[in-house]
Order: structure tokens, then C-alpha cells, then sequence
């Protein structure tokens, strides 16, 4: 897969790993925005970040749905869109913890868009005897960025100072990953 003359899965897996790690970056920050920047007690924070994990269980099954219209590979583009914005917007905006509420929901619903079709768009880019290489391909890019998400938030924090710039990091990674998810081209019915 790796080694094909296509080069749809390295786009799709450095893809993968910029927004996975933007993630990362962001959850690591994001109670420490909350109380550091907004001002929020550490408990109503945490209770906060409840937000996008229910717009994300919300979105999860219209996002699916919306797929079967306009196809895998532009739902996964359209949540990497909508979790570009709102880490911009988190980073230029929200001073308050109702519009941190509204763009942490608006991201849970892009998360949904691009987990839920990513790994039916991975089979749709292989072959049936390859599922199961495809599933551990794909966790390798995602892993990394788990792991390697809190020492990048750590660093860009003491050295700028400020938890709002988590935000544009991950804003220009997820920017990033859309850019190069533009080249994974789908040679199915499901386009």
C-alpha cells in the first residue's frame, strides 16, 4: 500500500497525522485555556469540554448519512474544514465560556464528519484482502500524534506564553492536513 505508484495513502496518512495530532494538541490545552485564559474554575471547565463530546455523539450518525450524499472523501474534507475554523476562531475570538461552548460543539460535529467516514474511506482506497493492514496503517499516524500532541503543546506554551496559540498550531495543522487530504483521490462509487 505504501510503496504503490499511487500516492493517495501517504497523503491520506501524513493527513491523518497532522489533524489527529492538532487534536491532541488541543485537548491537551484545552482545560488550561479554559481557566487561564477564560477564567473558568478547573471544574466547570472539564465539565465544559462535555460540549463537543456530545455534538460529536450527536453528528455521528447524520454524518454518516450526509456521506451517502456527497460522498466519503468530501464529509472527511468538510470536518477537517469545520475543526480548521473553529481552532482559528478559538484563537483570534472566544473570550467567554458560551462562545468556547459554541465553537467546541461546532468541532465535535467536525470530528464526527471525519471519524466516522475515515475508515470506510481507508477501505475504499484498498483492496478487500488488505483490511486489516489498512486499520493498523492507519492507527500508526494517529498514535504517533496522540503521543507526540503533549510535548508539542507543552513547548509552543513555554515558549510563547500563551494557551491561545495551541490553537493557531493546530488551526494551520489541521489547515495543513485538508490541503494535502485534497490529493486522496477515491476510485469508487463512493467518491
Amino acid at each position: 500500500m505504501v510503496t504503490s505508484r499511487t500516492r493517495h495513502w501517504w497523503w491520506l496518512l501524513i493527513a491523518l497525522f497532522l489533524s489527529a495530532g492538532a487534536t491532541s494538541v488541543v485537548e491537551t490545552g484545552n482545560s488550561s485555556f479554559a481557566v487561564f485564559t477564560l477564567g473558568m474554575r478547573l471544574g466547570d471547565a472539564a465539565a465544559l469540554r462535555v460540549v463537543g463530546v456530545v455534538a460529536f455523539l450527536l453528528g455521528a450518525i447524520p454524518s454518516a448519512r450526509l456521506a451517502t450524499h456527497i460522498g466519503r472523501r468530501q464529509t472527511v474534507a468538510l470536518g477537517l474544514l469545520l475543526v480548521m475554523l473553529t481552532y482559528g476562531a478559538t484563537a483570534a475570538w472566544v473570550s467567554t465560556p458560551g462562545a468556547y461552548a459554541l465553537v467546541l460543539g461546532v468541532a465535535g460535529i467536525g470530528g464526527a464528519l471525519v471519524l466516522v467516514n475515515i475508515l470506510p474511506l481507508v477501505f475504499d482506497l484498498s483492496e478487500d484482502t488488505q483490511f486489516g493492514a489498512c486499520t493498523g496503517l492507519v492507527a500508526v499516524p494517529v498514535q504517533a500524534a496522540a503521543v507526540l500532541g503533549p510535548s508539542v503543546a507543552g513547548l509552543v506554551v513555554e515558549a510563547t506564553g500563551s494557551q491561545r496559540t495551541l490553537f493557531v498550531v493546530a488551526a494551520v495543522a489541521v489547515g495543513t492536513a485538508w490541503l494535502l487530504f485534497q490529493r486522496v483521490h477515491v476510485e469508487s462509487v463512493t467518491r
